[in-house]
């Protein structure tokens, strides 16, 4: 059953029957109980820490606290302040590079919450501490990160971070006389015998701008023209493009 962990985040009262099946657990989806005996509450921040990473460093995906692994709803109710928090308190300070969010949902009395991690653009989410752990998700587990994985989830991100938008595209913040000169060097170095008299076909085989909502953006890949070729004038700071 395909459904974008994120509609459960906004509605949950709509998919509490997802959440409860039988077989919802897999590649977007995944529920844990949270217990206070033993060392119960240490495995509840390291499945946030394992779930989270694994969903950021895959497609994304839901990690419900309160619900056990047969899909009965437990709920927090029974966590203390310090306990309830230490939960928020680790997503916030024991991962980097994610943009997790997350809210308290009550099924009738049962306090849940609800954690969403959209796939991440900006590197590998792994802990934050002296050696650094990883995870992936593949169907309904979390796998270590192997040097093998991680090296392709990072070359993978790069491509997409440099095709990410910055701004709208605007003649006005090209330096007319240096773009020329940054032209015309580009293609004798490359050999080209193409003319591009059109510009925005020109920036477009570059990487450099891409059409989106049927208008031209500035892509990331044009940071690496500004730095070694002083592409852009000084208009374009606010932007952040040096």
């Amino acid at each position: 059953m395909n459904i974008d962990p994120h509609n459960i985040l906004i509605k949950p009262e709509e998919f509490i029957d997802f959440m409860i099946s039988e077989n919802s657990e897999g590649q977007y989806f995944d529920r844990k109980e949270v217990r206070t005996e033993g060392k119960g509450m240490d495995d509840a921040r390291e499945n946030i820490k394992k779930c989270v990473s694994a969903f950021t460093n895959s497609r994304g995906g839901l990690l419900v606290l309160g619900i056990s692994n047969n899909g009965d709803i437990i709920g927090l109710n029974h966590l203390n302040e310090n306990e309830y928090n230490s939960l928020s308190k680790t997503l916030r300070e024991n991962l980097g590079n994610h943009k997790s969010e997350s809210r308290e949902w009550f099924y009738e009395t049962k306090k849940l919450l609800l954690i969403y991690s959209p796939e991440g653009f900006y590197g590998v989410c792994k802990t934050i501490e002296n050696h650094p752990k990883g995870w992936y998700r593949e169907g309904a587990n979390c796998l270590p990160l192997t040097n093998e994985v991680e090296q392709r989830l990072t070359i993978d991100r790069s491509k997409k971070f440099e095709q990410l938008a910055i701004t709208d595209f605007s003649q006005t913040l090209v330096h007319e006389k240096v773009y020329k000169i940054f032209k015309q060097t580009y293609l004798q170095e490359q050999g080209s015998s193409l003319d591009w008299n059109n510009d925005l076909e020109f920036l477009d085989s570059l990487g450099a701008i891409k059409l989106e909502n049927s208008k031209y953006v500035f892509t990331n890949v044009i940071h690496s023209f500004t730095f070694c070729s002083y592409f852009f004038s000084i208009k374009v700071l606010p932007f952040r493009i040096f």
